[in-house]
């Protein structure tokens, strides 16, 4: 009795193939999206600090002069974990949308699966660490013809454009 022959297809190739065509999402919308959302972590981090500041007082990160030892700006190792913990989760739970890329009607999507993993949001938000360290990571979606910048092409995945083709 013959048997059935059975051929691997590479989910990945599958992947990609059914993206053909998907319309990609501009610099504008991206840098518009990328823009909310940092003003939402500043926003989040100003109101954690002030509803901390009871605690920061009695345990000596505020001085009797009024001057909190706590610098409230985003070079320092807390406000970066706010950072990626913001885009991290927001890309996982929103499958794809922080609340600035929901504004705009973009998505993150992933080359490889159909729904983003947890490890690649982790991925990715580290990855805009490694965009602004090169200078012109964030810009490549300019002039790649992909759109792609380094955290993209990082973490195998693209940005599309969800408006309604009109």
């Amino acid at each position: 009795m013959a048997s059935k022959i059975v051929r691997y297809t590479p989910p990945e190739l599958t992947r990609e193939q059914s993206l053909e065509g998907v319309r990609l999402a501009s610099f504008r919308r991206r840098f518009a999206a990328f823009g909310v959302d940092m003003t939402i972590v500043a926003i989040v981090f100003m109101a954690v600090t002030l509803l901390l500041l009871p605690w920061l007082i009695r345990n000596g990160w505020y001085d009797p002069e009024g001057q909190l030892n706590l610098r409230l700006s985003f070079d320092n190792w807390y406000s970066l974990i706010l950072i990626v913990l913001y885009f991290a989760l927001g890309h996982y739970w929103g499958n794809g949308k922080t609340l600035g890329k929901r504004l705009f009607r973009i998505r993150v999507i992933s080359t490889k699966n159909v729904r983003l993993r947890l490890w690649n949001c982790v991925q990715r938000a580290l990855g805009y660490g490694a965009s602004t360290l090169t200078g012109l990571g964030f810009f490549q979606v300019i002039w790649k013809p992909d759109r792609r910048a380094a955290h993209d092409i990082m973490t195998e995945t693209i940005v599309v454009d969800e408006r309604p083709i009109t």
